[in-house]
């Protein structure tokens, strides 16, 4: 899935303008994982499936880009791709939910 940033990134010298996320590819290894290297940050979390600093950790896993670049989005952007993320995981990722955050 392609969305469309408002605002372009920095990532390897380059400057991009959308990011690919393959959340299909995401296995529960890398959920687990992901939960893993927060709680080693300190970071603990009620509702995993909620938490931004865990859905930017999946998006990181899927987009094949690093978290501390993907921080550096803007608000809007960063809300739109943690709200992705957070619809496929709960399963809520409908067609209108795809519509609404990606690239029009």
């Amino acid at each position: 899935m392609r969305i469309e940033l408002t605002r372009a990134i920095t990532y390897k010298d380059t400057e991009l303008k959308d990011i690919e996320l393959d959340l299909e590819s995401i296995t529960g290894y890398q959920l687990i994982e992901a939960e893993e290297e927060l709680r080693k940050q300190g970071i603990m979390i009620n509702t995993w499936d909620m938490s931004r600093p865990f859905l930017i950790q999946i998006a990181g896993k899927a987009s094949h880009i690093p978290v501390e670049v993907l921080k550096s989005m803007s608000a809007s952007d960063f809300n739109r791709v943690c709200n992705v993320c957070a619809g496929f995981l709960l399963g809520t990722g409908t067609e209108e939910l795809t519509r609404i955050s990606t690239v029009k």
